[in-house]
């Protein structure tokens, strides 16, 4: 999850959407197919459904912190966010933690690790998230919770996701915006699908652009045979 953690201060250090673009485009070049996967589907505003609700997180932030619950619950409102309070009272402040060796990337992060979650009781989802919380850099702890709770948002719109995306593919932002529609499950074989110049399925159903209707320039009769012309009526008035 470094590699993630760090394009997320990337995005959030700037204001600049060519850096943006460019710091995400890097990010997609740089990690393996199923982290990039990943990484789409959190850049992109997906989320997961809630795993665990914030106030099993103020519990267990209490009891591992080893605060008075009034401390914690101050620093809480000071700081006005708990996945960021639970990062600073818990997380390693240094890039260099204990349990950053590991260096788990994201799909594993993610598949073996958070998305169980849903499965297990309160007990070992405690004895788990309170572990991650003590191997892991603040950042990273920041990001965990905000994944943890459904409440990820990230300073990039679609729009410049898909900008990155389709610098990388070297493809249409309009095919790779086309690609993204519906539902879809992030893994490596779906980011070489999306980023495959071959792929030819979405060409069928793709819509013309809009247009408006504008009036005919010269002679009708200068268009040739009608039924060489399909015509429908312009319905916006």
């Amino acid at each position: 999850m470094r590699d993630f953690a760090t394009l997320f201060d990337r995005l959030d250090g700037t204001t600049s959407t060519l850096a943006k673009v460019d710091a995400m485009a890097a990010h997609f070049r740089q990690v393996e197919a199923a982290d990039a996967a990943w990484a789409v589907f959190l850049l992109s505003g997906r989320r997961f459904k809630r795993l665990l609700a914030p106030s099993r997180l103020r519990e267990w932030t209490i009891e591992a912190s080893g605060l008075p619950a009034w401390l914690v619950e101050d620093s809480y409102a000071a700081v006005g966010d708990l996945a960021e309070t639970v990062a600073l009272l818990l997380g390693h402040p240094d890039a260099d933690s204990p349990g950053d060796d590991d260096d788990r990337p994201l799909h594993r992060w993610i598949e073996d690790r958070v998305l169980p979650l849903r499965d297990l009781d309160e007990a070992e989802q405690q004895r788990r998230v309170v572990g991650w919380w003590r191997e892991l850099p603040s950042r990273q702890v920041f990001l965990l919770n905000k994944m943890l709770t459904g409440a990820l948002r990230v300073g990039v719109s679609q729009k410049l996701t898909i900008r990155a995306i389709a610098e990388v593919a070297q493809l249409e932002p309009a095919v790779i915006s086309h690609r993204l529609m519906g539902d879809w499950t992030p893994s490596a074989d779906w980011w070489r699908d999306l980023l495959d110049p071959e792929h030819r399925d979405a060409d069928v159903s793709r819509p013309y652009p809009f247009f408006l209707a504008s009036p005919i320039e010269g002679d009708p009769s200068q268009l040739g045979a009608p039924d060489d012309w399909q015509t429908e009526w312009k319905w916006d008035g």
